[in-house]
């Protein structure tokens, strides 16, 4: 049974939205519980610290940037069980 509150689950959305949106890379790398698997379309990473999350992202914070991101606002809706 998963008892994380709905606070608790928009509050780390926020901090993960403010790190990822100022291009805060240790900030990002907090955000993530290690050791991890990261599933994507191209390819499943296995990233043990925190620099290979900073490295992941370090070109992709500047990227969005350079689109135009500011900022990030989450939204949550009730949760279904």
């Amino acid at each position: 049974m998963d008892t994380t509150s709905q606070h608790d689950v928009a509050a780390f959305l926020d901090r993960y939205a403010d790190a990822l949106a100022s291009g805060d890379l240790p900030g990002i790398a907090a955000c993530y519980a290690l050791p991890a698997l990261v599933v994507g379309d191209a390819a499943t990473i296995p990233v043990s610290a925190p620099a290979q999350v900073e490295a992941a992202f370090g070109g992709a914070a500047d990227a969005y940037r350079a689109q135009g991101l500011v900022g990030l606002r989450q939204r949550c809706g009730p949760l279904i069980h």
